[in-house]
C-alpha cells in the first residue's frame, strides 16, 4: 500500500517537510516513490502538486493524518470528522449543559433568596404596622362576657401596645371597665365603625414608608406615626 506522508529535512530548529508517497513498508528514511510537495511548519508556506497527487489518490494512496489535513485546506480531499474531534464535541457539549444546569441551579438559589428577603421585609412590615397601629391610638375593645356567679358583667380593654410574637399580633392592654379572671369566656371584637375612619389614614402611613426606602434607602423605617380618625 502506498501512503503519503511528511518527510523532514533541513537543520534541527529550521526543520520542513517534503509531502512524500512511500511504499508502506519502506524504512522511515528510505528513498520515496515520489516528491508532491513542501510544507514549512514555521512560516505556514504549502506546496502541493495537485495533478500528482489526485492520482495517487485515485490508485489508493493512504495520507497520514497530518497529511490529510495539508491536503482538505488546500481543498484536494473533503474534511472528514476524525474520532478525536468527535469526542472534543461530545466534551464541548457535555460542558455547555453543564454550565446551563449550573445557570438554571443558580437562578433558582436566587430565586429562592430573592423570596426568602421579601418574605423577611414582610414580616418586618408588619411589625411596624403593628408597631403604627398601637402609636397611632388604633385601640381595641374587648367585650366581655365574664359568667360571675350568673351575673353577666361587661368589660373593656384599652390597648396601649402592640408585639409580635410567634407569627401573631398581640394587642396588650389594661382592663378600663368591668373585671376579667383567669378561666372567664371572652369574646373579642374590634371597633370597626373607628377602624374604617383611621384606616384610610393608617394607610397612607405604609405609602409614605415606601416613598422614604424609594428616596433613602432600604434600611429607612418609618414608625410612631400619630394617626387618628380625626386626621385628614
Amino acid at each position: 500500500m502506498i501512503k503519503l506522508r511528511l518527510k523532514r529535512f533541513g537543520k534541527k530548529r529550521e526543520a520542513s517537510f517534503r509531502l512524500v508517497a512511500t511504499n508502506s513498508t519502506s524504512r522511515r528514511d528510505g528513498r520515496p516513490l515520489e516528491e508532491l510537495g513542501f510544507y514549512n511548519p514555521r512560516t505556514k508556506e504549502t506546496r502541493l502538486d495537485t495533478e500528482a497527487i489526485r492520482l495517487r489518490l485515485g490508485q489508493g494512496a493512504q495520507p497520514t493524518d497530518t497529511v490529510r489535513t495539508l491536503l482538505e485546506k488546500g481543498g484536494l480531499i473533503e474534511k472528514t470528522i476524525r474520532p478525536a474531534e468527535t469526542v472534543g464535541k461530545l466534551k464541548q457539549a457535555a460542558a455547555r449543559e453543564e454550565a446551563a444546569a449550573a445557570a438554571v441551579k443558580e437562578a433558582a438559589a436566587a430565586k429562592e433568596a430573592e423570596a426568602a428577603k421579601q418574605a423577611a421585609e414582610a414580616a418586618a412590615a408588619a411589625e411596624a404596622a403593628a408597631a403604627a397601629d398601637a402609636q397611632a391610638g388604633n385601640v381595641s375593645k374587648m367585650a366581655a362576657m365574664a359568667k360571675c356567679f350568673a351575673t353577666d358583667v361587661a368589660m373593656e380593654v384599652a390597648t396601649d401596645a402592640v408585639q409580635v410574637f410567634g407569627g401573631y399580633v398581640l394587642h396588650v392592654g389594661a382592663v378600663t371597665a368591668g373585671s376579667l379572671g383567669v378561666g372567664d369566656r371572652v369574646v373579642a371584637r374590634v371597633d370597626y365603625e373607628r377602624r374604617a375612619l383611621v384606616g384610610p389614614n393608617h394607610t397612607m402611613t405604609h405609602v409614605l414608608n415606601l416613598g422614604l426606602r424609594e428616596v433613602l434607602g432600604e434600611g429607612i423605617e418609618q414608625r410612631h406615626q400619630a394617626v387618628d380618625h380625626l386626621d385628614r
